[in-house]
């Protein structure tokens, strides 16, 4: 197995390395701290609760900052004989048909360096309150390395209120 040593990090090639898990609260959840040269994220949640209607999003994030415009994707969710189809340029959907505070919603979102600082994304996941399920994909490309990532709502200001998140890099 090699070893690559990039900046202060240690990393050890083909080892799923784990963030600490947060508990869902506040408007938003950030995770900083994700070694240059990672190739592959993947974001857990699981029965993330949340005020209000608004959807679950996902934001990048460089040493600059976070990333809140220019992305291409769509998440869409079925079931209860309806089926629908979202999209957002602010971030990716990680979520879609969100029903307020007795919605928990669980899932994992995989994010693939497809080239440069350009990010590959794909989600699956489901409602625990109903027989809804969603999936998506899409992709953004970054003016410099990844270096966070951020969960929060498409509105930016509904409240979590429960469930654990965590992010696992590679």
């Amino acid at each position: 197995m090699a070893l690559v040593l990039d900046g202060n990090n240690l990393l050890t090639s083909g080892v799923i390395n784990s963030m600490t898990a947060q508990n869902a609260s506040g408007t938003y959840v950030d995770f900083t701290g994700i070694p240059v040269g990672v190739k592959r994220v993947v974001i857990s949640f699981y029965n993330v609760q949340k005020s209000g209607t608004t959807n679950n999003l996902l934001q990048l994030g460089t040493s600059s900052g976070v990333v809140t415009s220019g992305y291409t994707g769509r998440t869409v969710y079925s079931g209860d004989s309806a089926t629908v189809s979202l999209t957002s340029t602010s971030g990716f959907l990680t979520s879609a048909g969100d029903a307020a505070s007795t919605c928990l919603v669980s899932g994992n979102s995989t994010l693939m360096n497809i080239t440069g600082n350009t990010w590959v994304f794909s989600v699956t996941g489901s409602r625990t309150e109903s027989s809804y399920s969603f999936q998506g994909g899409g992709y953004v490309s970054l003016s410099s390395p990844l270096s966070r990532i951020r969960f929060t709502t498409s509105s930016g200001s509904d409240t979590y209120s429960g469930g654990v998140i965590n992010v696992f890099y590679e």
